[in-house]
């Protein structure tokens, strides 16, 4: 694929060779092995540009603003000025953007390289965050391509900022006043510090309420009487110069004076370098991380210790091959390959934004301040979902760390952070449910149901009242236990949601459901009952039954003809309707209900949808009035928002139609919705505020959003990965992969101008169909697509689902697709698996074969051996004994 900005240079690469994109394109690079709370991360545009972070906003180094900032002017950089003729030009694109200088930029997971030529010198760039520390290291060399000796100054230079970055924004300079810059000659860099935040791995008692960090800005040519600068007024001169030719530059000279203070705070070095014709030099600019107590208390030792690595080329050299080694075996977990190209370019990027995804989750990007929301509920329990073939003993912590935001009564914080406390303002109907169904997931991964019985926080509510309003004068949390097990968690989770039902057994909406913008208004403080979600209620007719199945394993019963993959609730139980339990099932207490009763209530539930929530043209509605007065949403009589996407693919995946009916529901749905980049969430989409002057009708900021944009119309591409796997559901392998590839961004990107975006990751949406910016492209980087993408294609493409008894073999794919294979591990042992399809089936196995003997089923056994197993399977249709299809 070539555009006229990049090109993808092999699977793992994709180089801009035209820096002047339609918008900035960012890249992110993260220390591995780092907790999601802990992780540094970088992110780097392609004309230098960025930030560093250490886990949320609380903790931020570099700020160039590029969430407000589309010119990108404010970059990491190193200046390079010809001390005989005066002239300048900067080793990345911004800020000078010398008219003669040629440059590149490649983004690879775990690093950036550019090259670039400008004055007869030419320039090459690695730029990558170790393992080694928290920071990053830009390995730089300087060749003279000139037949003349040269004298060079070269202006390491970053723009910093230090500290808590909302507290910064909101307060301004009174914040700006507690903190500074200090060259250190010992250290021979600047030391930039916060004078309040979180301790982040120091001392908090020693430190006096300091940030725990520091920040060490250094140029590997630096020694103790090096110039510098740390205040960017000085660096600028005036106000009225910019960046891409600072007073400082001009002058060849820094005034070599620290800051009391961090109102605008910078680092800039001069270093003087002598070349002869042809000769190149290398040196290294970093930052370092380190700790308060270590700087102030320790004698900087810690700090020290990293410039020794920093300093040494050999080690760097050994730091980098340590990133790019550990980033090819993290993403060799799973290989995959297929007929379709762009997938096979694609599927590495995925991987590794799911990477970037998981520790960042919805924090700073190019859309995100990162101040307002921290970690999501629903979104970090969909994106850890990607870890489940790669790494899932990694995940008991971090569900350990999540079921700590959940409360006894099954309520959950909307979002949470490191050192503040959640937001209950938002009580979303949908996110209890996120927990036990990734809790399900993971068990099926694992096959270790004794994480069940694992202890883990409840949240605790120190403001709440308690029902009733006295309890002798304590608080809900002096009330309530300190711990529960995982599994009372999900059952908290799983009761509070059947609680919150309307009479005929719908869940309420709520203050939303997992559209955050069909926002209800409260009614007297509390979440409102006047709609139902269909969504929400769909999710119950999925994850009930399931979650009854985890129960009978735990209890050791076989629940084999409980749970048939993909079929209805009712087909589940050989098309017989549950039961309803009797009073002995039924204990006082809803969280500890037996598996029968889920069962029932799931039945209950997706038959109230069949006969209430079905519109006249065929398909499901958004969510239903449960009040006089309130309208049907998601109906073929309103004017606006007629169908919504999620529920149609949401029936189809959590069993809610009828097998038998999938695929039409699927049809009608792709009529309706379908554009060139995929499904819009609805349609038609909300303009009365934005084209007829008209008040919205209700508090929902669908209504609000601009048109054909995010929920109001967008093509949400969270939504078209559940559309896939809806597809494959229905055994359409054909329109499954179409889709798949048709919403790549390589494919989204074929007109880059209109597109606008990084063509190698996923965006949250693309402008939906009616708008003059149809097909425009948004929210890149931090979204649920990546992972939910990772999903369709790995578990319902590729068709690798583990179940409690083994690995089920279930693809669904195009006719085309005469050979594809995978290899994953599980369970300790490794499968590569080569699929074999001679008569074009879009899904179905006829025949197995694990290690050259044939296997009668689906689902491949664990193998506990450790070994690799090589399996052929062959589709189409299974043969009888009698040889008959």
């Amino acid at each position: 694929m070539k555009n006229a900005y990049g090109r993808f240079a092999d699977n793992k690469k994709f180089t801009v060779t035209n820096p002047a994109t339609p918008e900035p394109w960012l890249h992110y690079l993260i220390r591995p092995e780092q907790g999601g709370t802990e992780t540094f991360c970088c992110g780097i545009t392609a004309t230098g540009g960025g930030f560093d972070a250490k886990g949320t906003h609380e903790n931020t180094f570099v700020d160039t603003r590029v969430h407000l900032n589309d010119s990108d002017e404010l970059s990491r950089t190193v200046y390079v000025k010809d001390a005989e003729t005066g002239e300048a030009f900067s080793t990345s694109w911004q800020p000078v953007r010398h008219e003669k200088q040629k440059y590149e930029i490649s983004f690879a997971p775990g690093y950036a390289e550019s090259r670039s030529s400008c004055l007869e010198l030419e320039i090459e760039e690695k730029f990558f965050v170790p393992m080694d520390f928290d920071g990053w290291i830009r390995e730089i060399s300087v060749r003279n391509a000139s037949e003349r000796n040269r004298t060079l100054e070269l202006y390491p230079f970053v723009p910093m900022h230090m500290g808590d970055a909302l507290v910064r924004l909101l307060a301004g300079d009174n914040d700006a006043f507690f903190g500074g810059a200090a060259f250190d000659p010992a250290l021979q860099g600047i030391v930039f510090r916060r004078n309040h935040g979180i301790p982040a791995g120091s001392d908090p008692e020693r430190i006096q309420g300091m940030l725990g960090n520091v920040a060490l800005f250094k140029s590997t040519l630096n020694d103790e009487h090096v110039e510098y600068e740390t205040d960017m007024e000085r660096f600028l001169g005036t106000r009225f110069h910019s960046l891409s030719a600072p007073r400082s530059i001009l002058e060849s000279r820094l005034c070599s004076r620290n800051t009391v203070m961090l109102r605008r705070p910078c680092g800039a070095f001069k270093n003087r370098i002598e070349l002869e014709p042809g000769e190149t030099i290398e040196f290294a600019v970093f930052l370092a991380v380190g700790k308060t107590d270590d700087y102030y208390l320790n004698g900087a030792r810690e700090l020290a210790a990293i410039c020794g690595k920093a300093e040494d080329p050999r080690k760097r050299k050994e730091m980098f091959s340590a990133v790019t080694d550990w980033w090819n075996k993290r993403l060799g977990l799973l290989e995959l390959s297929c007929p379709e190209e762009k997938i096979n370019r694609a599927f590495p990027w995925i991987q590794y934004q799911c990477e970037i995804v998981l520790k960042m989750n919805r924090m700073k990007s190019r859309f995100h301040t990162g101040y307002e929301y921290g970690w999501g509920f629903r979104d970090i329990l969909q994106d850890i979902l990607y870890l489940l073939p790669y790494r899932s003993a990694d995940m008991k912590d971090l569900f350990i760390r999540i079921a700590a935001q959940i409360f006894p009564d099954g309520r959950t914080y909307h979002n949470f952070f490191i050192d503040q406390p959640g937001n209950l303002s938002v009580e979303a109907s949908d996110d209890p449910l996120w927990f036990p169904q990734a809790i399900i997931a993971w068990c099926k991964e694992t096959g270790d149901l004794s994480f069940l019985d694992q202890e883990a926080p409840w949240a605790r509510d120190e403001r709440r009242t308690p029902p009733g309003g006295k309890t002798g004068g304590k608080s809900d949390a002096e009330n309530a236990p300190e711990s529960g097990t995982i599994l009372e968690h999900c059952e908290a989770c799983i009761a509070r949601v059947l609680e919150d039902r309307s009479p005929r057994g719908l869940p309420y909406m709520k203050d939303c459901d997992w559209n955050d913008d069909l926002n209800e208004k409260r009614i007297n403080g509390k979440p409102s009952r006047e709609m139902e979600s269909v969504m929400v209620a769909q999710q119950l007719v999925g994850l009930l039954p399931d979650f009854a199945e985890l129960l009978d394993r735990r209890a050791g019963k076989s629940a084999g003809n409980q749970a048939a993959a993909g079929k209805p609730a009712g087909e589940r139980a050989g098309n017989q309707t549950a039961a309803k339990p009797d009073a002995a099932d039924q204990p006082a207490n809803l969280a500890a209900r037996p598996a029968n009763f889920y069962r029932a209530e799931a039945e209950k539930i997706r038959a109230t949808l069949l006969s209430c929530a079905m519109d006249e043209k065929g398909w499901f509605k958004r969510a239903l009035a449960a009040v006089p007065g309130r309208a049907d949403l998601g109906s073929s009589v309103n004017r606006e928002g007629k169908i919504f996407l999620e529920p149609q693919a949401f029936a189809v995946n959590t069993g809610t139609v009828p097998s038998d009916q999938a695929a039409s529901l699927l049809e009608k749905t792709a009529e309706e919705l379908d554009t060139g980049w995929g499904a819009m969430l609805c349609y038609p989409y909300f303009s009365g505020l934005a084209e007829r002057k008209e008040l919205p009708e209700k508090s929902w900021n669908i209504e609000k959003e601009p048109p054909g944009i995010k929920e109001n119309g967008g093509i949400f591409m969270h939504l078209n990965a559940w559309l896939v796997e809806a597809w494959c559901r229905a055994g359409k392998g054909k329109k499954a992969a179409e889709l798949f590839v048709r919403t790549l961004p390589e494919s989204m990107s074929a007109d880059q101008d209109r597109y606008r975006c990084e063509p190698w990751v996923y965006p949250e949406y693309v402008r939906g169909k009616g708008l003059e910016e149809h097909g425009r492209g948004g929210h890149t980087w931090l979204t649920g697509t990546a992972p939910t993408m990772h999903r369709a294609l790995a578990q319902f493409i590729f068709g690798l689902q583990a179940e409690y008894d083994g690995l089920k073999l279930d693809p669904c794919v195009a006719p085309s697709w005469k050979r594809f294979s995978i290899s994953r591990a599980f369970r300790g042992a490794r499968y590569e698996i080569e699929f074999l399809n001679p008569d074009g089936a879009e899904r179905g196995i006829a025949s197995i074969s694990i290690d050259g003997t044939p296997f009668d089923g689906c689902v491949l056994p664990a193998f506990p051996d450790g070994k690799t197993h090589r399996v052929t399977a062959v589709m189409g249709k299974k043969k009888t004994e009698a040889g008959r299809a």
